[in-house]
């Protein structure tokens, strides 16, 4: 019996996406922030099927600077207290879901 194998691999701007060999199922899991960079203020929008995340932000020496429960879309977070810089944010749940990106203040 001949099985064929096939990997996708994809790359869409803030979307992430898990698949598993074996199962046909394809999620994904929209985090979306913006504006990056931003200033006063930053938008954070959640795919339904993550729930209640929590989302922190780590200024590059790894310190925690900000953190926030968050869920679903239109979350607004006031970053206008934050110096410019770069961050490093991560995005997780209860479930284990966790993903991390950078953001940028102006």
């Amino acid at each position: 019996m001949n099985t064929s194998i096939f990997i996708l691999f994809c790359i869409i701007p803030d979307y992430l996406i898990n698949t598993s060999i074996g199962n046909e199922n394809l999620e994904i899991f929209p985090i979306l922030i913006s504006p990056n960079p931003g200033r006063e203020q930053l938008r954070i929008d959640l795919g339904a099927q993550l729930g209640a995340c929590l989302i922190e932000f780590y200024d590059i020496g790894g310190k925690l600077i900000v953190s926030q429960q968050i869920r679903g879309n239109a979350n607004v977070m006031n970053t206008s207290a934050l110096p410019s810089g770069a961050y490093v944010y991560k995005v997780s749940n209860a479930i284990g879901f966790a993903e991390s990106g950078k953001w940028v203040k102006e």
